[in-house]
């Protein structure tokens, strides 16, 4: 087995979803991993659509241009596409993503110096916090600099198909003139001409057995055939976000254009991208050529990449170490420059109010969930039908009241079991939780950390920013506690 087989063996978990087969055993990834290293079995392998459903997401927002919103249009939702590749498929992706990504570090090696510091996102080694805080500690530095920031519009959904493959050959080769080997074409091809099923037209459909949804690829293709199973088009522009291969073609994708950006930068000046947020900070340079430069960026993107840069979220701001405060291009009004999960005024960090905000509402909700599991399993405990009946009126909603007399249900069967309530624990850990050994995996976990990495000193610079980003969040996990204490007293 080489070294790739290994580090793939070493760091890819088969997850159990359902799709049309079956999740892999050890034994199974290791048997195919052996295959993959044939680029003859690679370009001749049967890939299988990738099943698609909309996910939904809930956006929380307190503040919009510095005005506090009405509570009513405080938590939108967005609903965005998840594309889930077969399990073998996943397999060979994370396998070639492993490849390139070793390909892309060597090439960032031989290019400018500064480049392997300005890519954050889908490295090892980089965060979202490292990210923040070179950004954060080169406007410290400066007595006064013009920032840029800016993302990328539909970014994965709108990717050139042509430009892909060019930028991968030109990591892979060093030359775009180079063919690419056959099984390099047939994995690109692949995850740019993919091809789709709905789950909802699956779900309609077929009756799944516990791991998959077809019996096996004949079955899968008369369904096919017969328009049981719709299958989409061939995707002509972009590719599905989610895969391990997407991450690294997102970098590579970029490489051309990142190289360009830190030719065009003045002295002193840096550019950061995480994945399609990017970042531009300017000491020693006036108005007139950062205005130019913005265009000038603006352009390349769109002839270039094929990508258009969302005007409406591209923002010039000015910063003054003298007032210790972050300007609006106008130079009159304040605004805090908020980049990659915290915010800078000019001489704090903190924490997102987005961020702060949803982790307050989630709290809420939280408690609320746990008070009402509480009340319900004591309910349960009693056996009163007729207190039950009574609780399950209070509900007009027909559907709340189905839902109330499933969880009374699955109470009274995990009382029979002996186990404890399950909510209970999980929310403990997320928002109850203040002793920082027992936190690595929650929100005051990434604040400590944040806290700790955002404070170390600028080499060669007196004074630093104030952080405050672990203070907030323990001081909402403290209301927190002072809720599960009344609650705890009330349903007593």
């Amino acid at each position: 087995m080489n070294s790739i087989q290994k580090i793939t063996l070493k760091h890819y978990s088969s997850k159990q979803y359902k799709h049309f087969d079956t999740p892999l055993s050890k034994n199974k990834i290791s048997k195919e991993l052996h295959h993959f290293s044939s680029p003859t079995y690679v370009k001749s392998y049967r890939h299988l659509p990738f099943i698609t459903f909309n996910k939904t997401f809930i956006k929380y927002t307190k503040y919009s241009h510095g005005e506090i919103l009405p509570k009513n249009q405080r938590i939108t939702k967005k609903t965005r596409t998840i594309s889930l590749a077969s399990h073998h498929d996943s397999l060979l992706l994370k396998y070639y993503s492993i490849i390139l990504n070793k390909k892309y570090e060597k090439y960032l090696e031989t290019q400018n110096k500064q480049l392997k510091d300005s890519v954050i996102a889908y490295r090892s080694g980089k965060s979202n916090i490292s990210g923040a805080k070179s950004v954060f500690d080169c406007i410290w530095k400066s007595e006064s600099c013009w920032i840029i920031k800016g993302d990328f519009k539909g970014f994965f959904d709108n990717l050139n198909h042509k430009y892909i493959f060019n930028s991968v050959k030109k990591i892979l080769t060093a030359s775009t003139n180079e063919k690419l080997s056959e099984d390099w074409h047939s994995i690109l091809k692949f995850i740019t001409k993919y091809r789709t099923i709905s789950q909802k037209n699956i779900q309609k459909k077929l009756v799944p057995n516990k791991y998959k949804y077809v019996k096996n690829r004949k079955e899968l293709s008369f369904l096919i055939r017969s328009k049981k199973l719709r299958l989409s088009p061939t995707n002509t522009k972009g590719i599905p976000q989610g895969t391990a291969l997407s991450a690294i073609l997102a970098n590579v994708y970029m490489a051309d254009f990142d190289n360009w950006i830190l030719n065009s930068l003045s002295d002193g000046g840096i550019y950061r991208r995480y994945s399609d947020d990017f970042v531009l900070i300017l000491p020693n340079s006036t108005r007139e050529d950062v205005e130019k430069l913005k265009k000038e960026i603006m352009l390349m993107s769109r002839e270039t990449l094929n990508l258009d840069i969302e005007s409406s979220k591209t923002k010039l701001l000015y910063f003054s170490k003298k007032d210790k405060k972050i300007f609006q291009s106008n130079l009159e009004k304040q605004q805090n420059f908020d980049y990659l999960g915290f915010e800078f005024t000019g001489e704090k960090v903190l924490l997102r109010s987005k961020s702060l905000y949803k982790f307050k509402t989630r709290g809420k909700h939280s408690m609320y969930v746990l008070r009402r599991d509480i009340r319900e399993r004591n309910l349960v405990k009693k056996c009163n039908k007729q207190q039950k009946i009574y609780y399950l009126k209070s509900y007009k909603n027909n559907r709340l009241r189905r839902l109330a007399k499933k969880r009374l249900d699955n109470f009274a069967k995990e009382q029979q079991n002996g186990i404890n309530l399950q909510s209970r624990k999980k929310i403990t850990h997320l928002y109850l939780t203040s002793n920082s050994k027992s936190c690595t995996k929650n929100m005051l976990g990434y604040a400590i950390r944040a806290q700790k990495q955002l404070s170390v000193p600028i080499p060669g610079v007196q004074t630093l920013y104030e952080v405050v980003v672990e203070k907030p969040i323990r001081k909402q996990i403290a209301t927190f506690g002072l809720d599960y204490h009344y609650i705890k007293q009330e349903l007593q």
